[in-house]
């Protein structure tokens, strides 16, 4: 057994370097591409970001593409995490409403991760397969899981409606300090951005259950 320590414990040193080389080069990854875009951000600048060696990036991760598509899927598993943690959170509560709890727990995920919506705007430029991945892999199951708390099918208009009025705020950080002088990032200012953006979905959610009034026979 005490043949078998050293050889372990060198093992393991190199893999916990590895993990972290790994992750500087994901924090880069997240950082570069949600600033700059995909086009935008080179390896040599994600490797010089992450203080690592050149082609360390192609070591670890095979190609920038394969990168931002593993960044992607990290940030998406963070929001659904966050998301269904407030969930749970919330259900023991009395007042338990599953549309704002879901609201809320997207509007703090947006203040704290605003990279997310970032990458996907740099993204939603361009078609191509990227674009793709993000809608089949992410975009399109996210759409059902919202759909829930809604109360029905999730028109365009109702997604850009709901997406925007979430994250626009978090998106210009600097825009509501310049004009109102506000910090979004207080509990209070998300408690009231969750409250009425949940007012403004329930007033769709009414309007898409109305019958539909063509005016008079």
């Amino acid at each position: 057994m005490n043949d078998l320590t050293p050889p372990l414990r060198r093992t393991r040193k190199p893999q916990k370097r590895a993990e972290a080389t790994k992750r500087r080069l994901m924090d880069a990854a997240i950082k570069g591409f949600s600033a700059l875009g995909y086009d935008g951000t080179t390896v040599v600048g994600l490797e010089q970001a992450a203080g690592v060696q050149r082609g360390v990036l192609a070591y670890h991760f095979g190609s920038k593409d394969a990168l931002w598509r593993q960044a992607i899927d990290r940030l998406f598993a963070r929001m659904e995490h966050d998301i269904q943690a407030v969930a749970r959170a919330a259900r023991a509560l009395p007042d338990f409403d599953p549309l704002e709890v879901t609201v809320g727990g997207f509007v703090r995920f947006s203040a704290e991760v605003p990279e997310l919506q970032r990458m996907i705007f740099h993204q939603s430029q361009h078609g191509g397969p990227r674009m793709e991945y993000l809608t089949d892999r992410h975009i399109k199951r996210v759409l059902k899981l919202l759909e829930g708390p809604m109360g029905h099918v999730m028109s365009a208009h109702d997604y850009y409606i709901y997406i925007g009025a979430v994250t626009a705020p978090f998106a210009s950080p600097y825009e509501a300090k310049g004009v109102w002088n506000a910090d979004q990032y207080t509990d209070e200012f998300l408690r009231t951005h969750t409250r009425l953006v949940a007012d403004i979905l329930r007033g769709m959610r009414r309007n898409a259950q109305a019958p539909w009034n063509s005016g008079p026979d």
